[in-house]
Order: structure tokens, then C-alpha cells, then sequence
């Protein structure tokens, strides 16, 4: 990157012999036993790493043990069940800098953008617009994980306000990058994730599956194989995500957060299971060359994508992107697996999700998203299977010629 991009700061000297948290928030630690001065101030718990000890070498502390990344238990949480890293800490790609210093003017600049404007749409309803910003930010300089999903996704939305390819790739790179440190980090807090810090990682997790399937459609690929493996890659990992964050959900939904989250979560479960959807479908899953297994996972997929067809808008801002993407997410997971291998019923299934996406255009996430994703399927699958995407066609034909009317209308 040029010199006049992002310039950071010489870092401090750091305590060898420090808490986890301290080493984790880049900060100098007292090294005081058994909660030092910093996580004392922040109210939080002070893990000190294993082997480390006032009385430590020289020698042993210059190789301090890592934070746990493979297993490990949180204080509250389930015992039976593992922490482990969702992905290999990801090396920075190249030409990317690895964010590891403070923040500096360029993340302040994107964290007012992403509080003032990105933000806005998350939440189902306006009146909760306050509520999450007040809660991301009050997190996010709690947890520098957080920070780094809250300030990647400002940069993404920044990168399409601008029209100097310069700055717009800029803020782009800048994006990666600071996704990249979020996971690291995110892996890394694991052993930290308990009943005072869920809210942080599940805040985590949204703002990871708003960029990364913003990234996925701004990607515009060519090649249904190409987008198919991205999209897969993606589902994988908030599965991975929300495989550990789901035992402290029911904590998360008592604090004023939650109410948030349970917006149209009753509609969505009482909705219609039968429809459009399953009329124009049965025949294909009934009927189709396909194994007893492969039925029984399109026989769910095609439910749940009836539910949400069915579920009424909760949301009060036509820009919400609020549980858009939550089929992706819910479906079984060897329906991913059948994405992966182009089953052609599989893409008939997502073609029909496309409408819901579209019906959210107005977003800056998604835009034209859920056109390009159907015309990219219609012609991989060519006029053989014409007529089970014939209704999500119509849909986005109908929108279309609305569209130009209305446009008639102004003239």
C-alpha cells in the first residue's frame, strides 16, 4: 500500500509476564496477583497464562504458552463441550497490512461511519437503532475482536460510498484486513466467552455474516463454481460460529440486547409451512432421481424456505437486513454439501431464496444481490430445469417492469 494510506504506530513495550487479557488488549499489565490493575478497572476476569509466574526464567518468559486455540472451557458453559478455532489463524493476504497496533486516525474515521451509518439497518426495528449502537460500542472497547468486526464492516460500507478506485480499494483492503485480525481475535478470547461476555462474540458473528456475504456478492464472480465454493466457505464458518456461541444464547435473550434479536422469531416459527414454495416444488423432490437422504434434507430446506416466504416483514425499515440470510444458516447442513457438488435441485432451492434477498435490495449489503445470484444459477442450469425457476423469475421480472414504470411515471 502507498505511504499516504494507513500509518500506525510504534508499539509500546509490553509486559512479558502479563495476564491473558492484558496481552490480549495490547496493554501493559501490573502483573499483580490474583486480578491485576487493568481487568480490576475493567471488571473482568484476569486469566493469567500457564507456566507463568512472578518467579518465572528469563529464559521462559521471552516463550510465553499461547492462548488456547484448540479446546478449552468456558467458566459457565457446558463442560462436554470443546472450543475450538473456527479457521487456522488466516495469514494477512498480500499487500495488506497486518493490523496489530493501536488504531489511528483512518479506524476512527470508519468507526463515527459505522456508528452513524452502517449500522442503521441491523436491527429489525428503528427504535432498537439506538439500543445496538449503544451496546456495539460499549462492547467493542471492551473486546478488541469485536472492535476489529465493527470497524471491517464500517470500512466495507465506506468502499462503496466512494468513486476513486484508489480510496474505494483502499478501504476495501483495509476491510480484509481487519476481518482477518477479528477472527484471530475471536479465536484467541475462546477461553474468555462466558455469561458477561456472549453478547460481545454473538455481536461478532452477526457483523462476520453481514461482510462476508456482502463481500460474496460485491465479488460479482462469473463462474457458479467459483461463487458456489465461496458461499459454502462461508455458511461453514458462521455454522462454526454459531455452533459455539448457541449455549449461552438463552443468557444472551435476558439482557436488553436479546430483545433485539427475538423480533419476528415467534412469526417465523407459527409461519405457514405450506405455499408456493412447496406446490411448485413437491414434484421435483418427490419424483427426482435423487437418494432417500438427499429427499429428506431438499424436504427441509424447502420448509424452512417456505417459512420464511411466508413470515410476515417485522422490520419497519425497508433497508433492514435483519435475519436475511438466516436460511442459509439453518438449513441442514448436507444441503451445503449438495450446493458444494451443484446438485441442480439444490440450485433451484437457492434461486427461490433469491426473491428474499431481492425483496431486501434496498440494502447496501445486498443491492442487486439476489438477481445476480439468479442469473448466474439460470444459466448454469439452462432450459432443462426452466420450469422450476420459472416463479422466482416472475418475481424478479414483475419488480422490474414496476420499476420502469415508475421511472416512466417521473419522466
Amino acid at each position: 500500500m502507498s505511504s499516504r494510506q494507513v500509518v500506525f504506530r510504534k508499539r509500546h513495550r509490553k509486559s512479558r509476564l502479563g495476564c491473558a487479557e492484558c496481552k490480549r488488549r495490547h496493554i501493559r499489565c501490573d502483573e499483580s496477583r490474583p486480578s491485576c490493575l487493568n481487568c480490576r478497572s475493567s471488571k473482568v476476569s484476569c486469566p493469567y497464562l500457564r507456566g507463568s509466574a512472578h518467579a518465572a526464567s528469563v529464559d521462559n518468559a521471552s516463550h510465553p504458552q499461547q492462548p488456547a486455540s484448540s479446546v478449552a472451557n468456558p467458566p459457565a458453559a457446558d463442560q462436554s463441550q470443546t472450543l475450538s478455532p473456527l479457521i487456522p489463524s488466516p495469514s494477512t493476504p498480500a499487500g495488506i497490512h497486518d493490523l496489530s497496533s493501536d488504531f489511528d486516525a483512518a479506524h476512527l474515521k470508519t468507526f463515527y461511519h459505522f456508528l452513524n451509518e452502517t449500522c442503521r439497518p441491523i436491527p429489525a426495528k428503528s427504535e432498537h437503532v439506538e439500543l445496538y449502537r449503544r451496546t456495539v460500542a460499549c462492547h467493542a472497547f471492551q473486546h478488541s475482536f469485536l472492535m476489529s468486526g465493527v470497524l471491517a464492516l464500517g470500512a466495507l460500507h465506506l468502499s462503496t460510498t466512494m468513486t476513486d478506485t484508489q480510496d474505494k480499494d483502499r478501504y476495501r483492503n483495509l476491510s480484509t484486513a481487519l476481518l482477518v485480525k477479528g477472527l484471530r481475535g475471536f479465536n484467541e478470547s475462546l477461553p474468555l466467552l462466558s455469561a458477561d461476555t456472549c453478547t460481545a462474540f454473538v455481536m461478532f458473528a452477526h457483523l462476520v455474516g453481514l461482510q462476508s456475504f456482502c463481500s460474496l456478492i460485491m465479488a460479482k464472480e462469473t463462474s457458479v463454481g467459483k461463487f458456489l465454493s465461496q458461499l459454502t466457505q462461508t455458511i461453514n464458518l458462521l455454522r462454526g460460529i454459531r455452533s459455539i456461541i448457541s449455549p449461552w444464547w438463552d443468557t444472551m435473550l435476558k439482557s436488553d440486547f436479546g430483545s433485539m434479536m427475538v423480533v419476528g422469531s415467534e412469526e417465523r416459527h407459527n409461519a405457514l409451512e405450506t405455499g408456493v414454495v412447496s406446490e411448485q416444488l413437491s414434484e421435483l423432490f418427490t419424483h427426482g432421481d435423487m437418494s432417500d437422504s438427499a429427499r429428506k434434507t431438499y424436504d427441509e430446506a424447502l420448509r424452512r424456505l417456505q417459512k420464511e416466504l411466508n413470515c410476515p416483514d417485522m422490520t419497519d425499515m425497508d433497508d433492514s437486513t435483519f435475519a436475511v440470510f438466516s436460511w442459509l444458516i439453518t438449513t441442514p447442513p448436507e444441503f451445503n454439501s449438495l450446493l458444494e457438488e451443484r446438485r441442480p435441485e439444490a440450485l433451484v432451492l437457492l434461486a427461490w431464496f433469491a426473491v428474499i434477498l431481492h425483496q431486501h435490495r434496498k440494502s447496501w449489503i445486498i443491492r442487486d444481490g439476489g438477481r445476480y445470484i439468479f442469473d448466474l444459477i439460470e444459466v448454469h442450469l439452462g432450459s432443462r430445469w426452466e420450469k422450476w425457476i420459472a416463479w422466482p423469475k416472475a418475481q424478479l421480472l414483475l419488480d422490474q417492469d414496476r420499476y420502469q414504470a415508475s421511472r416512466n411515471d417521473r419522466k
